[in-house]
């Protein structure tokens, strides 16, 4: 089932991703989240939710704050298939990050410390903010 186990898209794993998230967060921060697809849906889903938990850490969704954090789904067939382009001209963060974990299904998390340079430069704003359910 997709609610058990380390499956890119089960629920268990996304959730888990976001706890590893919030554990280590400062009490507000950034967060932009990849998939294949661009929509993100798992992982945004699973932050929004993991954020009741936290009541007092500010999360907020294609925002760059001092610390942003980019979580990035594996791409079809393992190839980094767009992550870094994605990186750079959509969110529009050109540097490396200061920490990367890295997961054995291929997710990623990417720990960006951004100035206030960095900060200003505006993300695209044609990136989906909200969550639409079908």
């Amino acid at each position: 089932s997709s609610l058990t186990g380390s499956g890119t898209g089960s629920w268990k794993f996304n959730h888990q991703l976001a706890q590893s998230v919030f554990k280590s967060a400062p009490s507000e921060f950034g967060y932009y989240a990849f998939t294949a697809d661009e929509f993100g849906y798992g992982p945004r889903y699973a932050m929004v939710f993991t954020n009741k938990e936290y009541p007092n850490i500010s999360a907020l969704a294609n925002t760059k704050k001092r610390i942003t954090y980019v979580i990035m789904a594996p791409t079809e067939g393992g190839v980094n298939n767009n992550r870094e382009w994605w990186i750079k001209n959509k969110v529009r963060i050109n540097k490396v990050p200061e920490s990367v974990i890295s997961y054995a299904n291929g997710f990623e998390i990417e720990k960006f410390v951004l100035t206030d340079q960095e900060i200003k430069v505006p993300s695209d704003p044609n990136l989906l903010n909200g969550l639409f359910f079908r």
